[in-house]
């Protein structure tokens, strides 16, 4: 392979050691399309592999969705044995999983293909996957995301390392690739669905990036430029989001997770902010989605958190909600609000059930004891002023409850002034008497016109919530 250009190399080599992409004893598969710049990674690579002291594997991934595409895979193959290699195969029909997911072709193609390559490391024992990413696809994606209102954190770009990936050619241009394998007279698979425009990044790379480059010859340059600028300047507030993030104490339960913040939180600079929050929900929910969160969204986002005061909430994309309700935070899958709306008829002593509670309901004569536990969880009644049946239920349009003599307020007003969460309100039981009106709110006040004097006859309410309830 002495023929291969030493410049081409040069430069993949120089941006191995910058980006610390490959260590010796590294064991490398590198994922291989056909296309020119899979290619071009390949036959680097492999040049390299002994100056640097890396095991080298080659993979490729059958979509289904092309007619021709076994042509691809003895192609591949080929390679692999003309080089001597490892070579893994792995398949899928993004087409179907697509129509079954509720994704676009390229997004299950994405996904398909990279769940591939994760699980071909951890059953073969590899360290990393190379991918042709070249400087060209980082220009093409910086204006893909511009167009699409992309976050500075989107703008830095493909980076040169994520994980387990690396992308050896994100400093080199397609153009320089192409010469590359000219002067080493290897062939390449020409992909026709690159000349589609009816996918975004082909009109980009067909329509956009030619024109610009006419009016800027130095385009590619410039951009990466810009986006290195931009990465190191993400990076910086990236690390200073990430120490934030560890510092929130982040409950998880389930599906859903649950913290609390304060001033200091609620002081931080936007910046900040919104790369803790997308860092938040990058990790629990839109794992490998690098744009979910355009900037758009996350302007929406930030007003969220711009006080403690009140309750907003935040629709996501995947059913996904994020609810601020005073200081506490709930991001994930929300339970229907309508869940505990039935009613539970009281007629006497005994032993009732509604949601998350029990109440236990017994007759008694007034005491002093009996009135000293009086409380949030305790209400004592005058059975002369109160008329069975009583009905426990959850709160309606219009409720009202007398919180001292003379006094009523709305129970939705009562509860904005405790600060009860919105999602806590809907769970809260109320009794209710014959005449609609509300007697006691469980957990907060009762009617106080109808406390009973010392000796009388009473009734007892006494409420309790299930073990293990969500408090």
């Amino acid at each position: 392979m002495q023929t291969f250009r030493v410049s081409f190399v040069g430069k993949i080599k120089r941006t191995i050691e910058r980006f610390g992409l490959i260590e010796k004893g590294d064991r490398i598969i590198t994922a291989v399309s056909g296309g020119p710049d899979s290619v071009a990674l390949l036959l680097s690579l492999y040049e390299l592999r002994e100056k640097i002291g890396f095991e080298l594997a080659l993979c490729h991934f059958r979509h289904g969705v092309r007619p021709n595409d076994f042509r691809d895979v003895e192609f591949t193959r080929d390679l692999a044995s003309k080089f001597n290699l490892p070579f893994f195969l792995g398949e899928g029909d993004a087409s179907s999983f697509a129509k079954e997911r509720g994704m676009s072709l390229e997004e299950a193609c994405r996904f398909l293909r990279y769940s591939y390559f994760e699980e071909l490391l951890k059953r073969e024992g590899y360290d990393k996957v190379a991918l042709g990413h070249t400087l060209s696809d980082n220009v093409e994606t910086f204006f893909m995301r511009i167009l699409k209102g992309s976050s500075l954190s989107g703008l830095k770009g493909i980076p040169p390392k994520r994980g387990f990936y690396i992308r050896p050619l994100i400093e080199v241009t397609r153009e320089d690739v192409l010469d590359f394998l000219k002067e080493v007279g290897v062939n390449f698979i020409v992909d026709e669905t690159n000349f589609s425009e009816r996918f975004f990044r082909n009109w980009v790379r067909l329509r956009l990036i030619p024109f610009l480059t006419g009016k800027v010859p130095s385009l590619n340059r410039i951009v990466g430029r810009v986006i290195e600028l931009l990465r190191e300047d993400e990076d910086y507030m990236s690390n200073i989001a990430s120490k934030v993030i560890k510092a929130l104490p982040i409950e998880k339960r389930g599906k859903n997770i649950y913290f609390k913040i304060d001033e200091n939180f609620i002081q931080l600079h936007p910046a900040i902010k919104r790369r803790v929050i997308a860092g938040i929900l990058y990790e629990n929910f839109y794992r490998g989605e690098p744009e979910r969160l355009m900037s758009e969204k996350m302007s929406k986002l930030l007003k969220i958190f711009g006080s403690m005061e009140g309750s907003k909430e935040f629709k996501l994309s995947g059913g996904i909600v994020l609810r601020r309700e005073y200081e506490k935070v709930f991001i994930g899958y929300p339970e229907s609000r309508n869940a505990e709306k039935k009613e539970v008829l009281v007629v006497g002593s005994g032993v009732y059930h509604i949601g998350d509670w029990i109440f236990n309901v017994r007759d008694a004569i007034m005491t002093e004891e009996n009135l000293l536990n009086v409380g949030k969880f305790v209400a004592v009644f005058s059975k002369e002023k109160v008329r069975f049946p009583l009905i426990f239920r959850m709160r309606k349009e219009g409720d009202r409850i007398m919180i001292r003599e003379g006094l009523t307020k709305k129970v939705k007003e009562f509860f904005i002034d405790k600060k009860v969460p919105y999602s806590v309100r809907d769970k809260i039981p109320l009794l209710v008497d014959s005449e609609g009106r509300v007697i006691w709110i469980v957990g907060y006040i009762q009617n106080m016109e109808l406390l009973p004097k010392k000796d009388e006859e009473v009734i007892i309410f006494e409420a309790r919530r299930y073990e293990g309830a969500d408090r």
